[in-house]
């Protein structure tokens, strides 16, 4: 259960809401040290897009841990170290990749290269999605 005991209202439409002393981000830090310090036997960590962050990123890996993550489109990758030190990013949508090929690159705010993944899969109405991982 999250406590939520901070109450603000929106100025313009007047509702309540509640929030937590802790980030998402926060909670799932804490719980990757409690898994870390318990004996639990686990090599990768799988994030959902929504802590797909290069904070929880670096913490993973300073646990001695690997991770798959889902990126939002709108994370941004070079594809060369030259470009990643010229400070040339692209966004991850914008990458010409069919599915299940992988491509070695850097994100932009996180030091680590990578291994981005396109997944390209069909939903039950026959529309398609992508979804990007490292």
């Amino acid at each position: 259960m999250i406590r939520k005991p901070f109450q603000f209202c929106d100025v313009k439409t007047r509702p309540t809401k509640c929030a937590s002393e802790v980030t998402q981000n926060g909670w799932l830090r804490s719980m990757l040290k409690t898994c870390v310090n318990n004996p639990l036997k686990f090599r990768y960590v799988l994030f959902d897009i929504w802590f797909a962050a290069a904070e929880n990123f670096e913490t993973v890996l300073r646990s001695g841990k690997h991770f798959v993550a889902a990126l939002k489109d709108n994370w941004q990758v070079a594809l060369t170290l030259e470009d990643k030190q010229q400070g040339h990013f692209v966004k991850v949508s914008e990458l010409v990749l069919s599915d299940q090929q992988a491509v070695r690159g850097w994100l932009k705010g996180f030091d680590q290269e990578v291994l981005l993944v396109r997944r390209v899969f069909t939903n039950k109405d026959g529309s398609t999605g992508a979804l990007n991982l490292v």
